[in-house]
């Protein structure tokens, strides 16, 4: 399983997360950052949820909040 989260699309940023499957080649939509951003981090904690950190608010510039999934 692997967690997508924000980053580019075609002509937008995006705020979405969604966990894939590569055994089925399915997504699975999670939820949502609060704030579309692509250039943060993805760091795996010991309890199993991912902590995404950074990355830039095209609104606002470098940012250093964070979301847990």
């Amino acid at each position: 399983m692997v967690l997508m989260t924000g980053g580019t699309g075609t002509s937008t940023i995006l705020s979405s997360a969604a966990i894939y499957n590569p055994a089925t080649g399915t997504f699975t939509l999670t939820g949502s950052m609060t704030a579309a951003r692509p250039y943060h981090t993805a760091t795996l904690l010991n309890n199993g949820l991912v902590l995404i950190a950074g990355g830039e608010e095209y609104s606002v510039g470098w940012v250093s909040n964070a979301y847990v999934f």
